[in-house]
């Protein structure tokens, strides 16, 4: 039986005609209309702006959205709730007639149907800097009303907590989704955003490029063309391409480590309390509680393992019974949102101190009990494959 593959394909320029260069400028230019009160420079300025703070943001806590509006709004110094409905109104209708600065390719809608036919589940792999209405109406503009079906998810700003060229932005789609342990890849146009970032995290890549030639830093399963040629490449790499390796390097785990909290900060999102406390058997966690589980982790083991590479010649590192630790000292009655943000914040020391280790600390030895000679990298995947099961026991957990 061939693979499945999760695809990630990106909208504009990819699906869609859309040069931003030539669409952001009309974008901007009605978006202010909208806000009449506020002078046009002094809105797109504060826009911009803020739209730089997501590009630069680097944790998980707080979505995308979150940190544009606490930007935005006293930016121009209006409260967001002032605006709102204007907002939303000028989505639902003067958004649309942006139609006009976009163009449609016919081959987008018969190449997404084709790989919807074939099994492969599709994310639309969007830069995630707008907000859900308008990347459901550019998705329209390019032949796909939305939600018909195909697509398992289309990122926003409300629903993402990193953006290209951030390789966590794709990892947060693979561990949201279910696709950490199946093959998946990238396709786009732009080289910056879309593929080397991908690669970087492991994915394998389709470049849109016209003269069809490979970037050197592509994988040996990815390749390069235009949008026709996608449905033959997953065809031709199908009984080859393997769930990324996860292991690779100490900058792949630290991925692992900074997206985890978004994904549960998701997970709070979208479910109810009612269903996040919910055990599927007596003797088996909830979500809330393998949550409780990582924040013992961290608070009790895995920072003070990493802090012993900075304090210790020879570190030596003891082994420690975690689910009897979470299972003796957690408190039930804690809100899930109050766990989670015990977790953001331990989660953030700790790799505060993993990302500032110099060479020498990261090329220490050390001794474990049970597995005897490790080393810093080692000890930090540990802590990302603990991540990722317990990323996979809630979604297991959650799928039920």
């Amino acid at each position: 039986m061939k693979n499945k593959i999760a695809v990630l394909i990106d909208l504009d320029d990819t699906l869609l005609g859309n040069d931003m260069d030539h669409f952001l400028p009309g974008y901007l230019h009605a978006l202010s209309k909208t806000i009449p009160d506020v002078p046009e420079k002094l809105m797109i300025k504060e826009l911009m702006a803020g739209t730089k703070k997501m590009l630069m943001k680097t944790t998980a806590e707080y979505t995308l959205a979150d940190v544009f509006n606490a930007h935005f709004y006293p930016g121009i110094n209006i409260n967001k709730e002032e605006l709102e409905n204007k907002i939303s109104r000028f989505y639902e209708e003067e958004f649309p007639k942006l139609k006009t600065l976009t163009t449609h390719k016919n081959e987008a809608v018969t190449i997404i149907n084709t790989i919807h036919q074939t099994g492969h589940p599709i994310v639309v792999a969007t830069n995630p800097l707008f907000p859900s209405a308008a990347q459901y109406h550019r998705l329209t503009w390019a032949g796909f009303p939305y939600p018909d079906g195909l697509f398992k998810d289309v990122t926003s700003f409300e629903n993402y907590h990193f953006c290209k060229p951030n390789p966590e932005y794709y990892a947060e789609i693979l561990f949201k989704h279910d696709f950490l342990n199946m093959p998946a890849v990238m396709i786009g146009n732009s080289l910056s955003d879309d593929i080397l970032p991908a690669e970087k995290l492991g994915l394998s890549t389709y470049w849109i490029t016209k003269d069809g030639k490979k970037h050197p830093d592509q994988g040996i399963l990815s390749a390069a063309g235009d949008l026709s040629g996608v449905p033959a490449w997953l065809e031709a790499i199908q009984d080859e391409i393997t769930a990324i390796n996860w292991g690779q390097n100490l900058q792949q785990s630290i991925i692992t480590l900074r997206v985890t909290p978004a994904v549960f900060d998701g997970f709070g999102m979208r479910y109810p309390s009612s269903i996040l406390d919910d055990k599927p058997k007596p003797n088996e966690w909830c979500v809330k509680e393998i949550l409780q589980h990582l924040l013992d982790a961290d608070t009790h083991l895995n920072l003070a393992r990493v802090r012993k590479f900075f304090n210790e010649l020879k570190p030596f590192i003891a082994s420690l019974d975690l689910d009897a630790l979470t299972n003796n000292n957690s408190e039930p009655t804690k809100e899930y949102q109050l766990v989670l943000s015990q977790f953001f914040a331990i989660r953030a020391e700790l790799i505060n101190q993993i990302t500032s280790a110099t060479p020498e600390i990261i090329s220490k030895q050390a001794v474990h009990t049970i597995f005897g000679p490790t080393t810093f990298g080692e000890i930090i995947e540990f802590i990302a494959i603990h991540d990722r099961n317990h990323i996979q026991q809630s979604l297991n957990v959650l799928s039920k």
